[in-house]
């Protein structure tokens, strides 16, 4: 017995290596040994999902490597000759994923051999209509009747579909279940009600995600639940993380939903200051695991009032601008763009997201480890934007 081997929690160091190498950790050979090169993979893992960097693989790295999760980041060596441009064209991706993934490489150069870090994730539209191209995982269509859905069959194969159903339901949820697995659907996606409830309306909608969660393993599909999290000054609310105060869903236990569902959509009702985004999301991952959090991100103009933010076409956008005189301006606080406008002796203004904005909120996304964006409002996104997300990182 070689007493330099770690204990390895009843896994083989082998499936340990070639999990590691699953997730885009390099362990180096696939040979059962635990050398340096395993070991630094281990650290790096342990630093990427919070775990805890000592360099050992605990319960928690085997609980990673048995669940088969996608592979977050690719990694890659650099041939000799070959310069980062050639590095992103071999990936299909942009020189800008790469060096978010490598922050020196924007001052050195390429060398042989190095190894390179590209960020992956995984992007959806949450609106329905057109698939966006080959690019896309997944694109969330809206689920109509059954004949519509078995004419629309070839084109939402491997697109999940949004279901509407009341809690009180379930056979209408269960036979919606069934005609997604007919179409060749990939999954569901459940919007969870919004927040101020009481306690019982809010546990009837928990019961009900375990119930849809059921119904989706049993068809073969996979189950995505979005959640709304508020943030309110200090002292507004229960649960508090640096610099803000979040408050969670009220009676919803998000450890129950991240264990229910296959992908947890976190939608931050007052998104507009990158550093409310961030505390929320990272918040939000002390009860769901990363691998299954997704960000949902606004693309098309909103306003925002009590309730969250209220989004806007672009055709309603261009009768706004035909009736009112609109200003456009920059906020001090966040760098957010809006547009400020008089309608009823009061002055209201349109968020909206620029290249800028969306980029640190995926820089977000990135440093914080977890699954990726969901979009809503992407056919009424300028192209700067859209263009923002394939910088950022490559898309599942």
């Amino acid at each position: 017995m070689d007493i330099r081997q770690p204990h390895l929690c009843g896994m083989s160091l082998f499936d340990i290596q070639t999990g590691l190498t699953g997730l885009g950790f390099d362990p180096g050979p696939c040979d059962g040994m635990y050398g340096p090169l395993t070991r630094d993979a281990v650290r790096k893992c342990q630093a990427a999902y919070r775990l805890g960097v000592s360099g050992v693989p605990g319960p928690e790295i085997r609980r990673l490597v048995t669940q088969r999760l996608p592979a977050f980041r690719v990694t890659t060596r650099a041939r000799a000759g070959q310069s980062l441009q050639g590095v992103a064209r071999e990936l299909n991706t942009t020189v800008e994923a790469i060096v978010e993934g490598n922050r020196r490489k924007r001052y050195e150069d390429v060398f042989p051999g190095e190894q390179l870090l590209v960020h992956k994730r995984a992007a959806a539209v949450l609106d329905g209509g057109e698939l966006r191209g080959p690019e896309w995982t997944f694109v969330a269509r809206p689920m109509e009747t059954a004949a519509s859905m078995a004419a629309d069959a070839c084109a939402a194969r491997g697109c999940f579909g949004i279901v509407s159903v009341p809690t009180n339901q379930r056979e209408a949820a269960g036979d919606m279940i069934r005609q997604a697995s007919r179409a060749g659907l990939r999954g569901i996606v459940l919007e969870v009600a919004d927040s101020d409830l009481d306690d019982d309306t809010a546990w009837a909608y928990l019961r009900f995600v375990k119930f849809v969660a059921r119904a989706c393993r049993k068809a073969g599909l996979q189950l995505a639940v979005g959640v709304s999290v508020h943030t309110r000054p200090p002292g507004e609310c229960h649960s508090h993380s640096p610099g803000h105060a979040v408050w969670r869903p009220n009676g919803y236990d998000l450890e129950d939903v991240g264990a229910a569902a296959n992908i947890v959509l976190i939608d931050v009702r007052d998104a507009r200051d990158p550093e409310a985004f961030r505390n929320s999301i990272a918040w939000t991952c002390k009860f769901i695991p990363r691998w299954k959090l997704m960000a949902a991100i606004e693309l098309r103009p909103y306003h925002m009032d009590e309730s969250g933010a209220r989004p806007m076409s672009r055709d309603d956008l261009i009768k706004l601008r035909a009736r009112h005189v609109v200003r456009e301006g920059i906020d001090d606080s966040t760098g957010l763009p809006y547009l400020a406008y008089r309608a009823r002796g009061a002055v209201r203004q349109l968020w909206l997201e620029n290249s800028a904005s969306l980029g640190r909120k995926l820089h977000t996304v990135n440093r914080l480890n977890i699954l990726g964006a969901a979009f809503r409002g992407a056919a009424d996104a300028e192209e700067q934007v859209l263009a923002e997300i394939g910088r950022r990182f490559i898309i599942m």
